[in-house]
């Protein structure tokens, strides 16, 4: 699909993504993620938008992880929460 400038986000915009809370574990963004195949997810606490989760973002911690093993006596997925990870301060526009 190409797209043109007058045309609208909502063209192409997932409706109603899945949305997981800045509290949960990695390991749950992780398995959404996963079982939905999306590389990136809204990250929410209650109703606000507070950030988004990318696969990238993942990516760091499992390169983390792997980089201080002999340090480490539990899985960062398990300990980490989204808030340690997600990006902050995004932009977004509304379709209304």
């Amino acid at each position: 699909m190409k797209l043109r400038a007058e045309d609208r986000v909502s063209m192409i915009m997932t409706d109603k993504p899945k949305c997981v809370d800045q509290s949960q574990s990695l390991k749950h963004a992780k398995d959404i993620m996963t079982k939905f195949s999306v590389r990136h997810i809204p990250v929410t606490k209650g109703t606000e938008l507070v950030g988004i989760l990318s696969k990238a973002d993942i990516d760091r911690v499992k390169h983390m992880e792997l980089g201080a093993a002999d340090f480490i006596s539990s899985d960062f997925f398990d300990v980490l929460t989204i808030s340690h990870v997600m990006t902050q301060n995004v932009l977004y526009s509304s379709t209304r």
